[in-house]
């Protein structure tokens, strides 16, 4: 039996790059979503740049509006015109059409900049993706990357993930024992696990999980058991021994 930690998080990057920045070591301990590392971000980040700057340009709207303004204007003075009889349909009509082509010089206008916003959205989510943060508090246990390598590297030596994160506030431990005795345990209840180490340390586990099948082959039943470990006194990695009540 072992003490394992509840959570083991082997992270890799949704987009392939070079490391540029790595911002922990193993042993670290991280909250949820702190940076790990960083991919190059360079090229992205200008593509960003003029993304955004596009985004808030103003001088085409605004353009574009003083223009359709302008129309309306003209519309108006000539509409007023016709009224007491001084012009004639054909220069209404000619108003009526500036006017139309005014409005969707402007609507365009907009419909650029809304394109370009999206752009930058996509571009900042793409930014986002090249840095690694952790899901969950813990300690980083593993990187697989230094400064300079390929993060979509992928052979026998190097792992397809770049960090690890490890969870040991809480343990688990998986137990395989006879099936005789696994019907007296009950969920919930605490066991008593003895650890191998120099000192025999003594702690006590709660029953999460009974497994409602058999092993036919062995006749054990997996039961988990999860220990609080909010003070970091138990060795993950361990062994122990589980004292189950009526075994022998």
């Amino acid at each position: 039996t072992y003490l394992r930690p509840i959570q083991e998080i082997e992270l890799a990057s949704a987009e392939s790059g070079i490391v540029t920045t790595l911002l922990v070591k193993p042993g670290d301990r991280v909250t949820k979503g702190q940076e790990l590392l960083r991919l190059n971000l360079s090229v992205i980040e200008a593509q960003l740049a003029q993304a955004e700057a596009q985004a808030k340009g103003e001088g085409r709207i605004k353009a574009a509006q003083a223009e359709r303004d302008i129309a309306r204007q003209r519309l108006d003075i000539i509409e007023d015109l016709r009224a007491r009889g001084s012009t004639n349909d054909a220069e209404r009509d000619k108003a009526i059409a500036s006017l139309a082509v005014a409005a969707g010089q402007l609507e365009a206008a907009e419909d650029e900049r809304a394109l370009y916003r999206l752009e930058s959205a996509t571009i900042r989510a793409q930014l986002d993706q090249r840095i690694l943060r952790s899901p969950i508090d813990g300690v980083v246990t593993e990187l697989t990357r230094s400064v300079g390598e390929a993060a979509e590297a992928r052979n026998a030596e190097t792992p397809h993930y770049l960090a690890k994160v490890v969870d040991l506030t809480r343990l688990v431990a998986r137990v395989h024992i006879p099936a005789t005795l696994a019907t007296g345990i009950k969920a919930d209840q605490t066991l008593r696990l003895i650890l191998d180490n120099p000192e025999k340390t003594p702690t006590e586990g709660r029953v999460r999980f009974i497994s409602p099948t058999v092993n036919a082959a062995t006749g054990l039943t997996e039961i988990h058991l999860e220990f609080d470990n909010a003070d970091g006194r138990l060795p993950s990695g361990v062994p122990g021994q589980l004292m189950i009540p009526g075994a022998k």
